[in-house]
């Protein structure tokens, strides 16, 4: 019977898992379910057996132990050709709110941490299937088992390392609500974690820079973070958009594509000192596997007047390095006339490339437009104003002038 209900018989298969489907919920129905899923060569009911196994819990129909040996057993799969487990169950969002399956992630957790050695034990191949860890007490756990060694930035594909495995716990923790600097402080007690770690931590995962904030008694130090984590070449997830949508009014799609918020900048540069800020922008290095941080750097420097037109100009020419053509017009000074002409070179250029290529550079020649304006963000109002300056004569902005046979009155605001 078993064999009949395999894959060869597919048809007879999809009938018997309606069948189960729209049975009335008993405990024989579940038994069913149970030996379906557990014996059957053709699983079809793996979506709903999670659900099927809490119910049956919540009715008192099996133990804590049952459900355990679900999760863990029936759902551990060896494939590929290392055969290396995995376990897409544990990737399921109800794996961050129901109670039970809560207690499950923080049991196979607290296994990986306390018993592991060295060597890789029985519940670690299944660490990289988790995506959620609740509460500052793994974020201070995780970092005492770091010791002194550094955070994996780059993890290979099921890699099992120690120190592989606790980066990726370290990026799952997320802080339980009520939980704050004093929460934190408790945690830390007598242990000795110095404060750099502890922003170098939260920079590797952002969840926890205002709670690591508040403790330092610095509260400008989540914005200031938050501003590198923005400004890379990088998509958002939802998470990550709600986050940065805290502090600046620019799409998080625009800022994928280079976007720069100045006001965003200066008030991180001015709320928190100048070693933080330093510290900080070394600790951008932990935002991305890649080195898709570098944007962030790049806009910090050519704020802060580090850069010079002379060695940007450079690159550009040298290297047609698109993040630091983005950056040109973040330079101080307002040699606006001088800057477009460089950029409008650039675009140029760009025709003698492959399609994509000019595609892309075309955007990013947009962008930099836009990021030239001094008081908008807006690419139209950048490439209005140097245009202007370089092109139209001198005219009377009280009276209506000539073009092309239509008439125009500029009228301005009074500019600071």
């Amino acid at each position: 019977f078993s064999w009949m209900l395999g894959a060869w018989h597919i048809p007879a298969v999809n009938c018997f898992v309606e069948l189960l489907a729209n049975l009335p919920y008993t405990p024989d129905v579940f038994k069913l379910r149970a030996w379906y899923f557990r014996y059957a060569p053709f699983q079809a009911l793996d979506e709903s057996m999670l659900s099927n196994y809490l119910e049956a819990h919540r009715k008192g129909l099996i133990s804590e132990q049952e459900v355990f040996r679900f999760i863990f057993e029936d759902n551990s799969k060896s494939w590929g050709w290392r055969w290396l487990p995995h376990n897409s169950l544990l990737r399921r969002p109800e794996f961050r709110k129901d109670p039970l399956l809560l207690k499950a992630v923080r049991r196979l957790a607290d296994t990986e941490l306390e018993e592991r050695q060295e060597l890789p034990i029985d519940v670690s191949a299944l660490i990289p299937d988790l995506r959620y860890l609740p509460g500052t007490e793994y974020f201070v756990r995780i970092l005492r088992h770091f010791g002194r060694e550094r955070f994996v930035r780059s993890i290979g594909w099921r890699d099992t390392g120690k120190y592989a495995l606790l980066s990726e716990m370290l990026k799952m923790v997320r802080p339980l609500p009520g939980e704050n600097g004093e929460t934190l402080k408790t945690l830390l007690g007598e242990t000795s974690i110095e404060p750099e770690r502890l922003v170098d931590a939260a920079m590797f995962n952002p969840a926890f820079l205002e709670i690591v904030g508040e403790y330092l008694y610095e509260p400008g130090l989540a914005s200031a973070g938050w501003y590198f984590h923005a400004h890379i070449n990088e998509s958002f997830d939802e998470e990550k958009s709600a986050a940065v949508a805290r502090y600046t009014p620019i799409p998080a799609s625009d800022f994928n594509d280079g976007a720069f918020d100045r006001n965003w900048f200066k008030s991180a540069l001015s709320g928190v000192s100048e070693q933080r800020f330093k510290q900080l922008y070394e600790a951008a290095k932990y935002i991305s596997s890649s080195n898709r941080h570098r944007r962030s750097r790049i806009f910090s420097d050519a704020a802060q007047g580090k850069l010079t037109e002379e060695a940007v100009e450079k690159k550009l020419a040298t290297t047609r390095d698109k993040e630091m053509l983005m950056a040109y017009g973040l330079l101080p000074g307002r040699n606006f006339r001088h800057r477009y002409e460089t950029i409008q070179r650039f675009a140029k250029e760009s025709k003698q490339f492959g399609s994509q290529r000019q595609a892309s550079e075309k955007l990013a020649v947009a962008v930099a437009m836009g990021n030239q304006d001094i008081r908008t963000s807006t690419v139209f109002n950048g490439q209005w104003k140097t245009t202007n300056s370089r092109s139209l004569p001198p005219i009377s902005l009280r009276r209506p002038f000539p073009v092309k046979s239509r008439l125009f009155c500029v009228r301005m605001n009074s500019v600071t």
